[in-house]
Formats: C-alpha cells, structure tokens, sequence
C-alpha cells in the first residue's frame, strides 16, 4: 500500500521543480506509524517515519519537506492546536506549491472499530464495545474536510493538494505548480 501511495503522490508531483516547499500533514497514515526509523526532533506521540510517503516523495522529487503528520491526529489537530502541538495548518504557506493530506479515519473511529473488530474475532473477553460511524459522523467529517480546503487555498493559494486515507483519492494530473 505505501507503494502505491508513493506512486500516486509521484505522479501528482510530476511538475513540482526541485527545492519547493511540501507540506504533508495528517495521522497515522501520514506519520507512518509502525515504519522505523522514526524522525529525530519529531514530537515522540506522533510516530514520524523517515520513510513515511511523503519523505520518499520528497526524496525521489528534490522537494522541501515540511512534515508535521503526527498519529492520532483528527481533522481538528490540522486546524487548531492539539496539546502542545501548532495546528498543523501552520505548516502551509504562501509559498508552498503542494500539500498532502491523509486524514478522516481517527474521525470517524477507523482504527478502534478495527481493534476492537480484531478482538472479537480471536474471542477476547474485553474488547472495545462495536460501533459504526454514523450519518452525523461523516456529515461533520466532510464539513471538517471543507475546512480544510479553503484554509490550505487561502495560505497557499498556488498550492496543489492531494487527499488521501486508505486509497489515494487524486487524480494524478490535478497538480500543476505555479508557472514561473
């Protein structure tokens, strides 16, 4: 699956020229929980891969690399400040010609709904009671998305963006840099 985002965000960014400013920005799937090694520096809650998607990007393009995804993270985190962590949206600026997104699934319980669905099937006595995200869930999810949108055009209107969760959900042409 990294692999297949890789290539998806690699096409978007085709046009990006060498030494711009990217901003990835996210949960888990942004962060890349569970791939070592993990950034120095990094806030230690966030779980921030060196080869995370957009780190292997980053490389492949010659592009800037502001990476601020941080585990755990739901859509409120990239907007306003989560604990100690700058809203993530603080990343983006004027300046910046592509931003990716990968969030939405702590919103609406992805992770716990699969641990504790995982749970139930080895017959574990204390699993996490069963729930399904519900029509109000994703109404606010997509309003939260909206958000997002016109927050990232309004730092960096120049800017490409590419949204992704699980499946990358851009097209690969979408993305033209700002001509010079």
């Amino acid at each position: 699956m990294l692999r297949r985002l890789t290539l998806a965000f690699a096409l978007l960014a085709t046009a990006a020229q060498a030494g711009e400013r990217y901003v990835s920005m996210g949960s888990s799937y942004a962060a890349g929980l569970g791939i070592a090694p993990y950034q120095e520096g990094a806030p230690a809650r966030c779980t921030r891969s060196t080869r995370n998607y957009a780190s292997q990007l980053a490389a492949r393009r010659g592009l800037t690399l502001v990476d601020v995804g941080c585990s755990g993270a739901r859509t409120s985190a990239i907007l306003q400040p989560w604990g100690e962590l700058p809203a993530q949206i603080d990343a983006v600026t004027a300046d910046t010609t592509l931003v990716t997104v990968t969030i939405g699934g702590n919103d609406i319980g992805l992770v716990g709904g699969l641990y504790g669905a995982s749970c139930r099937q080895r017959g574990e006595a204390s699993c996490a009671p069963a729930t399904a995200p519900t029509e109000a869930d994703y109404a606010a999810l997509k309003t939260a998305m909206t958000g997002l949108v016109a927050a990232i055009r309004e730092r960096a209107p120049k800017a490409g963006s590419c949204w992704s969760n699980i499946r990358p959900s851009c097209r690969p042409r979408a993305y033209a840099p700002p001509r010079r």
